[in-house]
């Protein structure tokens, strides 16, 4: 698994939350003025902005800066968190997961989502299609090899 550390998530982590305390001084604010006023790119913006409203659901309004009771939590659960049988139906049992297979485990997911969406801007085709599901599925056996 990860001998080393990931600098690439350490950065990943460290933009995320400054996008996010940049959002919350800024309510209203766009992608582009964020990855401006930080000099971060848009695109890595805009793929933080998804990882946070994954993490903190909020409401519709302009700005959307606070927490929607109507789209909670509870029946999600991280992919890395020990709870994570909770929410699965077919995968009863679960062993526990050391921190440096969680970390494997989350970086597969990032880099595969960061693949996905190179797929996703080259536009539109049935080619594009299967290879979308062909990565989506690699992830998938990856994840099984840790987890198994």
């Amino acid at each position: 698994m990860l001998g080393t550390l990931n600098f690439g998530a350490v950065i990943g982590q460290a933009n995320r939350r400054r996008i996010l305390e940049w959002f919350l001084a800024h309510p209203g604010g766009t992608n582009r003025e964020c990855s401006k006023a930080l000099g971060i790119s848009e695109t890595a913006v805009g793929r933080h902005v998804k990882k946070i409203r994954l993490l903190w659901p909020v409401d519709s309004a302009p700005g959307g800066t606070r927490p929607n009771p109507e789209r909670s939590t509870m029946n999600e659960v991280s992919s890395t968190s020990d709870q994570r049988t909770v929410n699965n139906v077919m995968r009863h049992g679960y062993r526990v997961l050391s921190d440096e297979e969680k970390a494997s485990m989350q970086q597969i997911k990032d880099n595969g989502l960061v693949l996905h969406e190179i797929f996703t801007a080259l536009g539109g085709s049935r080619e594009l299609s299967i290879a979308k599901t062909k990565l989506e599925e690699a992830v998938m056996w990856a994840v099984k090899h840790i987890t198994a």
